[in-house]
């Protein structure tokens, strides 16, 4: 499994006492206690502050590449080809930047936001082949469980002193992203006739933060090996699209059921609905944007 992590400097509010360069701090020594190679930080150039520089550093320091995920995270529904295209470019000069001279390779993968590749099929096609004519490889995800819609939930319980509740979404998210391990992998075994290296998707959040390690050490307890990105993408599986595409947003497995027309492979529920209603009073505001 490689591990990528999305929406850097930061996804989410801030928990209390941890600035841009702590989160990611403690990212980074979580990918080091557990030797996770190469982890991709797909960047949002434009929502970088003044004092973010110093985070994003620390990751390259660290060894890890970064890709780009746009510069401010548009929704290509709402803002058109023609702008997401320009918001692509405009995520560029950072990247080139951080990584230096020559490294244009590495910074060249490239994230969907929101997991969208368009609004319809042509667009899908179109988007692809505008990334692929500017020398992008496209990070697909193969497991989502939703890691971003606990991180607001997470600072709002810490603000009210709630532990239970903190206690509660650490094991929601551990269930989650067990089950949806063990669901990817079954369901790409199938698709593929055999095993598929998977790519994980996270966000650089509190919550994330916070229970990285414990993530981690759950998913090695269940077998996973840690692999570059670049290593998941040499698979054929990323490499092209065999079936004629008919979705245009989630993650890889989803795209192939529906690209087939397949029955027979439930696909599971978001528990986005319940971290909304968590360490809320009644009338408080809604989720914020996903991922």
């Amino acid at each position: 499994m490689a591990v990528t992590v999305d929406d850097l400097p930061r996804h989410g509010p801030e928990a209390p006492g941890q600035d841009r360069l702590a989160l990611h701090r403690a990212l980074l020594d979580a990918f080091g206690r557990h030797h996770v190679p190469r982890v991709y930080g797909f960047v949002n150039s434009g929502r970088a502050r003044a004092g973010d520089r110093a985070a994003l550093e620390a990751w390259v320091a660290a060894g890890h590449p970064l890709g780009n995920h746009t510069a401010h995270h548009p929704d290509i529904g709402k803002v058109g080809m023609a702008a997401y295209l320009a918001d692509v470019d405009a995520g560029e000069p950072l990247l080139a930047e951080l990584l230096g001279p020559g490294q244009e390779r590495v910074w060249k993968v490239f994230r969907y936001p929101f997991l969208w590749q368009g609004t319809d099929v042509p667009s899908r096609l179109a988007l692809r082949q505008a990334l692929v004519d500017r020398h992008y490889r496209i990070a697909e995800v193969t497991i989502d469980f939703a890691d971003w819609a606990y991180n607001a939930p997470y600072v709002r319980c810490l603000g009210q002193g709630d532990t239970s509740s903190v206690g509660a979404l650490e094991s929601m998210l551990l269930d989650s992203a067990i089950a949806e391990l063990r669901w990817a992998d079954d369901t790409l075994r199938r698709l593929a006739g055999r095993p598929v290296p998977h790519v994980l998707l996270l966000h650089a959040g509190a919550f994330d933060a916070h229970i990285l390690d414990r993530l981690l050490a759950a998913y090695e307890k269940a077998g996973v090996r840690w692999i570059p990105l670049e290593e998941a993408l040499e698979d054929d599986v990323y490499r092209r699209e065999r079936d004629p595409p008919r979705s245009w947003r989630s993650t890889l497995p989803v795209q192939m059921i529906r690209a087939r027309q397949l029955q027979g492979f439930p696909i599971p529920s978001s528990p986005e609905w319940l971290l909304e209603r968590m360490c809320r009073g009644p009338g408080e505001g809604a989720l914020e944007e996903g991922p």
